[in-house]
Parts: C-alpha cells; structure tokens; sequence
C-alpha cells in the first residue's frame, strides 16, 4: 500500500514538473508575442510618423519645384537644392521601406509562432 502511494506520489510529481514546464514555456511564449505585438506597434507607430514626414516632405518639394520654376529665370544654384530635396525623399523612402520590411518579418514571425505554437504544445502534451 505504501509502495503504491509512493509511486502514485512519484508519477503525480512528475506530471506537476511537467505542467509546470509546459506552463513557463508557454508564458515564455507570451512574453515573445506581446514582446513582437508591442514592436510591431512601435514599428507602425514610427512608419505613420515617417509617411506623415514623407507626405509634409513631398508637399514641400511640390512647393520648391514650383518656386524653383518661377525663380529659375532670375537665379542659378537652385539645382543643388532640388537634388538635395530628392535626394532627402529618397532618403525617406527608403527608411519607409526598410520600416515596412521589418514590420513584414515581424508579422512573418508572428504568424509562424501563432501557426506552430497550438502544434507545439499538442506535440508537448503527448
């Protein structure tokens, strides 16, 4: 009877270690994903940032050119300053194509770690 208690007692603490690793890794999980939601968020934070800035900057090239076209027959240099505006969307553009990249492995990761996770935790729990 005591032996029978004794390994009862010995399977059942297993099976706690093992609910107890299942569970922190699925916390580590979580902490990972809120980890990923929260840079995400950051990320499409800082990218309207950047659109908005693209967007003022565009607007504000539009002006210069348009400026530039009716100061062009009165002055020269204004070459230097429209390449330096294109120069500084392209700069933009590409910082906005960078940001959208990273947000896209991010959601990638995202997506991969949602898909496997239920998987992974069904092959755990076998």
């Amino acid at each position: 009877m005591i032996e029978q208690f004794e390994r009862s007692n010995s399977k059942l603490k297993q099976f706690l270690r093992h609910q107890y690793h299942l569970e922190a890794e699925h916390g580590l999980i979580n902490d990972k994903y809120d980890t990923l939601i929260t840079r995400i968020n950051e990320l499409k934070n800082e990218n309207e940032q950047i659109r908005r800035l693209l967007l003022n900057r565009e607007n504000d090239n539009i002006a210069l050119q348009t400026e530039l076209e009716r100061i062009r027959t009165h002055s020269i240099g204004f070459d230097t300053m429209k390449t330096s505006l294109e120069q500084n969307r392209a700069h933009l553009q590409r910082e906005l194509y960078a940001r959208e990249g990273e947000i896209n492995r991010l959601q990638c990761a995202l997506r991969v770690r949602l898909i496997f996770t239920p998987i992974l935790n069904r092959f755990l729990s076998i």
